[in-house]
């Protein structure tokens, strides 16, 4: 599988980072990243070069990466003001997403409201759309939220769900 990063650069946190190098870990083909400027992109490019030995190209836009490599998926790890345009872009090109949280956050519009028509475009289009979420305080919320369930000598370690 082929896959574009957009926003890949370690500035903060770096979640475009570990998100590149977690799909390549997964055998995925990390082939291209999206940044904002020229220095910025190579940064990033070096980054996960040192990192993991990721050879990457690097774009300014996710309209020019979509235009220049043939992709399977996007993996929007950008400022959240940014997803709704680049998860209407990757749609568009009938991609898989994995988007980083929020999916969409857009103060005032309403954040379900805004999603919907999105959601259905991928479920329409047969694409996968994740949304990518860490959860540190889950698992000590579900066991204090549900102690009957806490069957277990052990402590909780995985929770999955169906959103």
């Amino acid at each position: 599988m082929r896959i574009a990063v957009v926003g890949a650069r370690r500035q903060a946190q770096g979640i475009g980072q570990h998100v590149a190098l977690h799909l390549h870990d997964l055998g995925a083909d990390v082939t291209a990243i999206v940044g904002t400027r020229e220095e910025t992109i190579e940064e990033a490019r070096i980054q996960l070069r040192d990192s993991c030995g990721l050879n990457v190209r690097g774009y300014l836009s996710v309209e020019q990466v979509l235009d220049s490599e043939s992709l399977d998926a996007l993996a929007i790890c950008s400022p959240d003001r940014f997803h709704r345009q680049h998860l209407q872009l990757a749609l568009e090109a009938r991609l898989h997403v994995l988007c980083e949280k929020p999916l969409i956050f857009e103060p005032p519009l309403d954040p379900v409201a805004a999603a919907e028509p999105i959601v259905a475009g991928f479920a329409d289009a047969g694409r996968v759309l994740m949304v990518n979420q860490q959860w540190p305080y889950t698992l000590p919320t579900f066991d204090k939220l549900y102690p009957e369930l806490n069957i277990f000598d052990e402590p909780l370690e995985r929770l999955e769900m169906l959103l």
